[in-house]
């Protein structure tokens, strides 16, 4: 496999391509000074996809003006299920991608769509094996919401990147790839619940599950409170300190913040903490899953 050992952190850029995207910060910073800046913070890789607004695009400005370059993980999606058309798709969407990038190979191309008819569709799985075979990617992979998507993906070959959310109060589907027989390259996403576990009480909308979370999130205050510890830092600190995580997607679209989250990702929890946070995060609950949430 081509990915370092001595960098975890991918940035993460749907709310660089959509200003809208979650509930994190309303900046809209300069593209290129921004990926500049997150780079020499020692980031090195950024997770994209074409769904993303003008995320591919502002790398690509970006990557033409500068001799630093970014290792690009995207994804594909679009697709139709036994469909013979599919292959032609995954590639046409695959070169679009590179010439927005302006890369010349991906680090890993994921199956952007998660239903398990698509995941399990044997076109889909010969087009991104040739994705490989032609050198256009090191590795495949597909990002997942849910038990029967992660057990399918664990379970096919050509899936060596699976994508999964894990934080303080989800480490479900985490525990579930963890002891899976085949080695994948585990990518943990949506540590901070898409920003709500960092900015519940600013948000003015109530949505699904607002009430839920508002509450796990005051006793992760409290918790944190209790022991002294910077509520950031525990929250990035526990994602981190999980083992068999490859990489962890990171995002924000304010400088200070994106530079906490890096320096605070190697802060130690102590064993009372982890267990504590262990207890909340082993539930499975459908709050946790931003598809349920209706704002």
């Amino acid at each position: 496999m081509s990915f370092s050992n001595n960098n975890k952190i991918i940035y993460g850029s749907a709310g660089f391509g959509m200003p809208a995207y979650g509930f994190s910060s309303s900046n809209n910073p300069s593209s290129g000074n921004y990926l500049n800046y997150i780079y020499d913070l020692g980031i090195r890789h950024i997770d994209t996809a074409s769904s993303y607004g003008l995320a591919e695009k502002k790398i690509g400005e970006y990557h033409r003006k500068n001799k630093k370059k970014f290792n690009i993980w995207t994804k594909v999606d679009g697709l139709s299920s036994n469909s013979h058309y599919t292959i032609d798709k995954i590639f046409k969407s695959l070169k679009s991608s590179i010439e927005k990038t302006n890369v010349d190979f991906f680090e890993c191309l994921y199956l952007h769509q998660n239903n398990i008819e698509i995941i399990e569709d044997k076109f889909v799985q010969k087009g991104l094996e040739a994705v490989k075979n032609h050198g256009f990617a090191n590795n495949t992979g597909v990002s997942i919401y849910n038990d029967s998507e992660l057990k399918s993906a664990l379970s096919i070959d050509v899936f060596n990147v699976v994508q999964l959310p894990v934080s303080v109060v989800n480490t479900h589907l985490y525990k579930i790839a963890q002891t899976n027989a085949k080695k994948k390259i585990l990518v943990a996403r949506s540590i901070f619940l898409q920003g709500v576990l960092l900015n519940v009480e600013s948000f003015n909308k109530k949505f699904n599950y607002y009430e839920e979370i508002h509450s796990v999130v005051n006793v992760l205050k409290e918790l944190a409170y209790s022991y002294n510890i910077d509520y950031l830092a525990m929250l990035v600190a526990y994602v981190n300190s999980l083992d068999d995580l490859d990489y962890i997607i990171v995002s924000s679209k304010n400088a200070q913040n994106i530079k906490n989250i890096i320096q605070k990702s190697t802060y130690k929890l102590c064993e009372n903490v982890k267990s504590i946070i262990n207890e909340i995060s082993y539930k499975e609950n459908n709050w946790t899953n931003p598809r349920n949430w209706i704002v």
